[in-house]
């Protein structure tokens, strides 16, 4: 079997919720909430502030790209499973 991926190895070392430090995840205060290597997904948070939001304070479309962007390694470096689902809320 190999070794554990250094994310999964990162979050299962500190808890939740581990803090995403690359440097646009870092802007995006994005966190890694949980992770299942068995099911080969992750719950990750972000809190974009107001200087990503354009008129009516929706979040610009660019940055929820970048956002999952962001969260697309994490399932699948941890799990060889195929395929992936996103889901925001608030």
């Amino acid at each position: 079997m190999s070794e554990p991926h250094p994310i999964l190895t990162a979050f299962q070392a500190s808890g939740a919720p581990l803090a995403m430090t690359d440097s646009i995840s870092g802007l995006l205060k994005g966190e890694i909430l949980g992770m299942d290597p068995v099911a080969g997904t992750a719950v990750l948070a972000f809190e974009p502030d107001e200087r990503f939001k354009q008129g009516g304070g929706i979040i610009h479309g660019g940055i929820v790209s970048t956002m999952l962007d962001s969260a697309r390694p994490c399932p699948a470096g941890i799990s060889p499973r195929r395929g992936w689902t996103a889901w925001a809320h608030g």
